[in-house]
């Protein structure tokens, strides 16, 4: 669990982009994912808006497997 956290934490930290404009582009609530960065892992749903928005898969979200996605310099 950890270690997913810290993946969705580094993506949306490297994104450039606030909190709330990833929340609202990714359709979530800023409070979900508040948590998702903190402790929770995301249901699948949630999981494949993830990785679909950050250009990666969800293995790589939930474990680290799969291609890492490129950065956005």
């Amino acid at each position: 669990i950890v270690n997913c956290c810290a993946r969705i934490r580094d993506l949306c930290e490297n994104s450039g982009r606030s909190q709330k404009e990833l929340a609202v582009a990714l359709g979530i609530s800023e409070g979900a994912l508040i948590n998702y960065k903190r402790d929770r892992v995301p249901k699948t749903e949630e999981l494949h808006k993830l990785a679909s928005y950050f250009g990666t898969t969800m293995d790589y979200i939930y474990a680290g497997a799969g291609p890492v996605p490129a950065s956005s310099d």
